[in-house]
């Protein structure tokens, strides 16, 4: 659409067949020189491996990976197809593949045995920034209330933790995260509680508490390092498990969203959202790195100042809210 407003030509090209993209390329390349004006190829394909090295994307989306697991590669369809044309043998073909694998592994153990140089530790001096002046949010207030508990009764814990393995009848649980859900309510009994696990205690006591809590990042449900598997799915049919959704009958509303990609936007929604439920904890995430730049005007305009302005609180809670040195 946005090619369409600006009516620059769309050329359409299929990612499994590597002539017609680099046909494609070729004639996307001469428009732009000859003509001086943008030109847009939309490659139909798909991505058959994770974000990383430890992202499995059958767990959220198991129905679609179904369907790329049984997939044949674009190496293989188009090896077959040459060969088929007669215009490269088997063996060459193989001999091809093992060359290219072996300059893989030659630049792989280049790039371990290269000497890196150390990146110097730099320390604060206490001394030096002891007599600068502190804002006033951060002096201590002499009239500040003793802090209360925040914990919650070992009762509580577990029975967040069994909600774990209270799996709905006939879903299947993806392979990778059966031992999880069981670590889970382990953790709840015998301690040693993770990240992704404190979290999740610390959400399902407040909406056993009455707090509503309402989460939105990029990749909120999962956790984008894998660890917060708050939403499960089905591996069979693609169907959703909430399992902090069914701790009480009078428990509060957990809300827990996958964003759109745009962090302006999400980030504004939230803070709305946070205005207007003070009674609610809302937390909006950074997907990764330095993504929060994205949203720095709802940072700067509101957050930072709409108390100053408007007399405007909000409770936002930003997670991740990296810089550029994230």
């Amino acid at each position: 659409d946005v090619a369409k407003m600006i009516q620059a030509p769309v050329f359409h090209v299929n990612g499994d067949d590597p002539e017609a993209v680099v046909r494609i390329a070729q004639l996307a390349y001469a428009f732009r020189q000859r003509f001086h004006k943008d030109v847009v190829i939309d490659m139909v394909c798909y991505r058959r491996r994770g974000h990383n090295e430890g992202d499995d994307p059958s767990m959220t989306q198991p129905m679609m990976y179904n369907l790329i697991e049984a997939k044949r590669s674009v190496r293989k369809l188009y090896t077959e197809a040459l060969i088929g044309r007669g215009d490269i043998t088997e063996e060459e073909a193989e001999q091809l593949l093992r060359d290219y694998q072996e300059r893989l592994e030659r630049v792989f153990a280049e790039t371990h045995a290269a000497q890196t140089s150390p990146i110097p530790i730099i320390t604060a001096d206490s001394a030096a920034v002891a007599d600068i002046e502190r804002p006033i949010a951060q002096q201590a207030d002499s009239g500040t209330n003793a802090p209360s508990s925040t914990a919650i009764s070992p009762e509580t814990l577990a029975h967040i933790g069994k909600a774990h393995v209270q799996i709905p009848e006939g879903f299947t649980v993806h392979a990778k995260l059966k031992q999880l859900l069981e670590k889970r309510e382990q953790m709840s009994r015998e301690g040693g509680i993770d990240w992704g696990f404190g979290e999740i205690a610390a959400f399902g006591s407040l909406i056993m508490e009455g707090v509503p809590v309402r989460l939105a990042g990029q990749d909120s449900r999962r956790g984008t390092f894998v660890q917060r598997h708050a939403v499960f799915h089905d591996r069979a049919n693609g169907n959703e498990w909430l399992p902090l959704g069914h701790l009480s009958d009078n428990q509060a509303k957990l809300w827990i969203y996958d964003s759109l990609l745009s962090e302006y936007a999400a980030m504004g929604f939230e803070y709305g959202y946070s205005v207007e439920r003070p009674d609610a904890l809302v937390l909006w995430e950074a997907q990764f790195g330095d993504f929060v730049n994205g949203a720095q005007t709802i940072i700067d305009e509101f957050i930072s100042s709409a108390e100053q302005k408007w007399g405007q609180r909000s409770s936002l809670v930003l997670m991740l809210p990296h810089g550029y040195e994230g």
